[in-house]
């Protein structure tokens, strides 16, 4: 099979028609961990910040949030807004600046974007920017062992495997930006493949045990 590097951008328009059905386990586990995370009060502010298809959109709009959507790439956008007609998206690139007001949310969620950002000090300046006084941050990643393994974001057309590329992030990179931007009481909690992959994926059994994906959840003060 024929392997091509491509624009992340790019890559995600072409993706996006069947992104939701790919066997994933970072998507899987993500999805996993964030299950106790992602928990907000009814009318409270929330951005997905690199939303893609709004995969988290069901359980932050069953809670009562005020929800809007941000990413740099309209074919995502497009499925998301098909499946969630009612919520507002925005087509943004997360390494520009924002196009919101600052203090505008209650909480930013930042779910598998990561690998993408080389700017990770201006996102993070962004983010603290739009989030108020008492707001939040949760931003999940891939684990730096799998980009130091070679592991990407990728999918396949036809004959050909197409990836998207990945920033070598460490742990202290993420951390120190987080600090660098203003954000306190940052916390960082790793996740190795669960047994429960295996079962619900046997084809990713292999990830049973490996780092597979880093949160970090960190306040405006």
């Amino acid at each position: 099979m024929e392997k091509r590097s491509i624009d992340a951008r790019l890559g995600y328009d072409l993706w996006a028609e069947d992104y939701d059905e790919t066997v994933n386990p970072v998507v899987w586990i993500d999805a996993w961990a964030l299950t106790d995370r992602l928990t907000v009060a009814p009318g409270e502010r929330v951005l997905d910040a690199g939303c893609g298809t709004g995969r988290n959109f069901a359980r932050l709009l069953d809670q009562g949030a005020e929800l809007t959507g941000v990413d740099f790439s309209a074919g995502m956008l497009q499925i998301a807004q098909s499946k969630h007609p009612g919520v507002p998206l925005i087509q943004a690139d997360l390494q520009g600046d924002w196009p919101f007001e600052a203090r505008s949310f209650d909480l930013v969620v930042c779910a598998l974007v990561g690998e993408h950002l080389g700017e990770l000090g201006h996102v993070f300046r962004e983010t603290r920017r739009v989030l108020a006084d008492e707001g939040r941050l949760i931003f999940s990643v891939y684990h730096p062992a799998m980009a130091a393994a070679g592991k990407e974001a990728r999918f396949i057309r036809g004959a050909t495997e197409f990836r998207l590329g990945a920033f070598k992030h460490e742990l202290d990179d993420y951390r120190t930006a987080l600090e660098r931007a203003g954000f306190a009481r940052i916390e960082v909690v790793e996740f190795e493949g669960p047994p429960e992959l295996a079962e619900a994926m046997p084809s990713k059994a292999k990830y049973v045990g490996f780092p597979l994906l880093v949160i970090f959840e960190a306040h405006a003060r």
